[in-house]
């Protein structure tokens, strides 16, 4: 498996993970959405919103196009929007190389220009992503929440491989 191909099975996984993440939470009581947790983010919306905002931000950067931001979402609106951006970001790779994944990005987020490649910018979203699922399952047991899905990679992989 190449780089591009390894990029094109995360962008997978992430659509994956976020679709079971997502079903799972609407299975559970819509109030628990908005409950007050103790962590960085001070409920289900506002953690579910800063990913889908972390993936739009990233994602537009990938394909220099301008986004706009919605500060107050339903919770069921952040779903479709992240449905959506998962779909973009395998339209995105679909039309990418892999020589384009070396590409130079340079972002002025500071008093400084931070340079990066294509490749490091989908991997960091990524992983943005993934950090904070894993932090939402976390935050479960706070809420009283039960039978969270098991969204790690390995249970991707083994998905996958059953329908090879």
């Amino acid at each position: 498996m190449t780089a591009f191909d390894l990029i094109k099975d995360k962008i997978g996984y992430n659509q994956w993970a976020n679709q079971v993440l997502i079903e799972w939470l609407k299975q559970q009581p819509e109030a628990l959405y908005e409950e007050r947790v103790i962590s960085s983010f001070s409920s289900i919306n506002k953690l579910m919103h800063h990913i889908m905002e972390a993936e739009k931000y990233y994602l537009s950067i990938l394909r220099q196009q301008e986004e706009s931001y919605e500060k107050h979402m339903t919770t069921e609106a952040i779903f479709e929007e992240i449905r959506r951006i998962d779909q973009m970001l395998i339209s995105w790779h679909d039309a990418e190389s892999a020589k384009s994944m070396e590409r130079i990005i340079s972002l002025k987020r500071s008093p400084f220009v931070e340079k990066y490649t294509a490749a490091t910018l989908i991997t960091h979203l990524l992983n943005h992503s993934n950090y904070h699922r894993g932090q939402l399952l976390a935050l479960r047991h706070q809420l009283g929440m039960s039978d969270a899905p098991q969204i790690d990679y390995y249970r991707y992989f083994i998905a996958q491989s059953r329908m090879a």
